[in-house]
């Protein structure tokens, strides 16, 4: 059973703002202004005391007590429901509602930075998204008993929220949502509530449960949100869940380490649930899970071809070279890696991966064949080399449409395999790149091997310093061995990155 009023209809509501859209309030009453909502059953709405489709704040305001009945034309009418925005960025600092009210609409309170009071109406069925947004010191608040909606981000920004309580009368909670305008940008019900510990929900509830002070779904299948301030070092995921849903921990700051156990099979959406958990060192797979792995805090899916996430506090990044993909927002947020590579096994790049605002250098591997939308941020002047020969196909831009950092294409310098450089330069939107330098011969890794010195000069590849008795043994990138010897001057190879092997040792070499 749902909400008559749907989610998609209050979201509308919220983000249409119809309070603002209107051409007037219709009459002000003992300080506060309203809108006719009926007048054969004669109710109406608190709204905000803008005109001409302008939003503007109550100035004067500051204890706020809404009466249940106000007087228009010698006409009496009930207040029914608080209109969207209504109160938004005003300096209240206490409202206290009648029972007559059974709605809240979006932004209804939202940027009430000093409000840190709310008496509720005992009536109200619904409140609409980001109804009490960015009311900084409201710390508690009573939902009431006739509660059934909660949209999205309500308590976003509510940074003194320490507890919450949900009634047994909730059928739906919007748990996460877009930010209007915000660059893709998800919020949950309470992101940014850096003291909240607990979210608590009456046993009678038919639709959610608590665990821990963590919001699951009823039957534990699917966990929906841990509050922010949840104050362990380690979360250690319910046998019973197998969902953990997108945002679930954002802005869980004191997570260090999450560990999911083997009936876990789902992580959220394109961000994944550990988008914003800037101190998260490691993720550890319990129990023989079908669907995830971890290597060295990373995780993958279980065969290991595609690198989901990278926790966002590792400063020191070794990606496994069985990767053939990584998935979109893999990297992003990763704020303390200064140097990543990228293997040459990785043929794929999703949308989003590298937003990391500290890196300098990052190495594209051979293999890449196709990057994602929006795949590269830049906050710093960056080296970049890319060592496909061929320039991988871009879904649109390299870095994010809506980017405010520095711009990649002029602050980054472009190194690609000697050779290249004409195919890129020619090549969109490689081609935007200002700063396009050709890698020298031995463009990856090292050339000295202990004695044995690798070199490349017009096509011909050259080692020296062997030992008696050594072989030098030359590969493509796809294994395929193409020489085998000893060594001295190697010629009719081709132009292209090979693998080098001579005296134990091995290094990658441009021709």
């Amino acid at each position: 059973m749902r909400n008559p009023l749907s989610f998609k209809g209050l979201l509308a509501a919220a983000l249409l703002l119809p309070g603002i859209g209107a051409s007037a309030y219709d009459f002000e009453y003992e300080g506060l202004y309203y809108n006719i909502l009926s007048e054969s059953e004669r109710t109406v709405e608190v709204t905000h005391p803008g005109t001409d489709g302008r939003l503007e704040h109550y100035t004067e305001l500051v204890d706020v007590e809404i009466p249940e009945t106000v007087i228009f034309e010698n006409a009496i009418y009930t207040v029914k429901t608080i209109g969207a925005s209504a109160f938004s960025g005003s300096g209240i600092t206490s409202v206290k509602m009648p029972n007559t009210i059974t709605k809240i609409y979006g932004f209804a309170f939202s940027d009430c930075h000093s409000l840190k009071n709310v008496e509720m109406s005992n009536k109200v069925d619904s409140i609409g998204n980001y109804a009490f947004q960015s009311c900084y010191i409201l710390e508690n608040i009573d939902l009431g008993e006739s509660l059934v909606y909660i949209g999205s981000g309500v308590f976003n920004g509510c940074w003194d929220m320490k507890t919450i309580y949900i009634p047994s009368t909730v059928e739906e909670i919007v748990t996460y949502g877009p930010v209007e305008g915000a660059f893709e940008m998800q919020m949950t019900l309470f992101s940014g509530c850096s003291d909240l510990t607990a979210i608590n929900v009456d046993e009678n509830n038919k639709r959610y449960t608590s665990v821990d002070g963590v919001l699951y779904t009823k039957d534990l299948d699917s966990l929906l949100i841990c509050p922010p301030g949840y104050e362990k070092d380690t979360f250690v995921t319910l046998e019973e869940t197998e969902v953990i849903e997108e945002c679930a921990f954002r802005d869980c700051l004191n997570l260090t380490r999450v560990e999911l156990s083997k009936n876990i099979r789902e992580l959220g959406g394109i961000r994944t649930a550990f988008h914003t958990c800037g101190n998260l060192l490691e993720f550890a797979v319990v129990g023989d899970n079908q669907n995830y792995v971890s290597i060295d805090g990373i995780l993958y899916t279980k065969d290991k071809s595609k690198l989901i996430v990278c926790p966002r506090g590792k400063d020191n990044v070794n990606i496994s070279d069985e990767v053939t993909c990584i998935g979109d927002y893999a990297f992003n947020g990763c704020y303390r890696i200064i140097s990543l590579s990228i293997p040459n096994s990785v043929t794929e790049i999703g949308d989003k991966v590298i937003d990391c605002n500290f890196l300098t250098s990052l190495e594209l591997g051979s293999g890449l064949a196709n990057i994602g939308k929006g795949a590269i941020s830049c906050q710093e002047p960056m080296a970049i080399k890319c060592y496909a020969i061929n320039p991988p196909a871009v879904d649109g831009g390299i870095q994010p449409d809506f980017f405010t950092g520095l711009d990649i294409y002029t602050n980054a310098t472009l190194q690609v395999p000697e050779g290249s450089k004409e195919l890129y330069a020619s090549t969109e939107p490689w081609s935007n790149f200002v700063n396009i330098e050709e890698m020298t011969a031995t463009g990856i890794g090292g050339v000295e091997a202990g004695d044995v010195v690798i070199s490349a000069d017009g096509g011909t590849l050259t080692v020296s310093g062997l030992a008696d008795g050594c072989t030098v043994e030359v590969y493509t990138l796809d294994g395929k061995q193409v020489y085998g010897g000893k060594g001295g001057s190697i010629s009719g190879l081709g132009s292209g990155v090979y693998v080098v092997k001579a005296g134990g040792k091995t290094v990658k070499v441009v021709l």
